[in-house]
């Protein structure tokens, strides 16, 4: 039978109808001639494996992780774009910023609400993560909620992980993070990972129980 194709731009989630309706209308009359449903619809598929890792303490410069899988091909020029909440204020300082396993950055822009690397190189489907530094809020924001958007040269969206959550500030506990540092990036190599932190008060009993050091996968 014959087939209509529509360009449509997807939704940050899957709503909770995925229902589609066709109708058909006399164009003279307006009269209903026919109509379809496809009650199943489809999933808006997010960015596979996408995290943001920062410390949920207030009011202080911490560096900010993210690591995401991409499942399409992004050439040179294109860009990735870290939607963020008001309140972080993130820096595209090259001493703050590494890119690991990126191809690299020919230019970074930052917004009130945005993050925006334009790629000096190829994105192949693969897992990624890079490094920048963010000033964290004095309280966490009403809409706490990060995405992750990778752009083609045209500006269009080709992979995305929409409304990410972000941490709750910690503001009774005064642990401040300091430089993580590494011996290595390359491929398959031994690496020695640095992590510091200090604390900045006594914590009560019982309020801390335990660090979690939580590894990227295949580390």
């Amino acid at each position: 039978g014959a087939g209509l194709k529509v360009k449509v731009s997807t939704p940050a989630s899957t709503p909770a109808s995925r229902a589609w309706f066709l109708e058909g209308v006399d164009v003279d009359t307006g009269e209903q001639i026919g109509w379809g449903e496809d009650g199943s619809g489809f999933d808006v598929v997010q960015m596979r494996d996408t995290s943001i890792v920062y410390p949920g303490i207030p009011s202080i410069e911490a560096q900010f992780a993210v690591r995401f899988r991409a499942s399409e091909t992004i050439d040179r020029g294109g860009r990735i774009e870290i939607s963020k909440p008001e309140g972080f204020e993130m820096s595209c300082d090259r001493s703050k910023l590494w890119v690991l396993s990126l191809p690299g950055v020919v230019q970074c822009l930052v917004t009130k609400t945005s993050l925006v690397m334009t790629l000096n190189g190829t994105l192949i489907p693969g897992e990624y993560a890079f490094v920048l530094t963010t000033q964290t809020p004095a309280a966490t924001p009403a809409e706490n909620l990060f995405s992750v958007l990778l752009r083609d040269t045209e500006g269009t969206v080709q992979d995305a992980a929409m409304s990410v959550s972000g941490q709750q500030m910690q503001t009774s506990v005064a642990f401040f993070g300091a430089a993580f540092s590494w011996t290595s990036s390359e491929a398959g190599q031994a690496s020695t990972i640095t992590i510091r932190f200090s604390v900045q008060q006594p914590v009560a009993r019982d309020v801390l129980g335990s660090l979690l050091i939580t590894f990227p996968q295949n580390f």
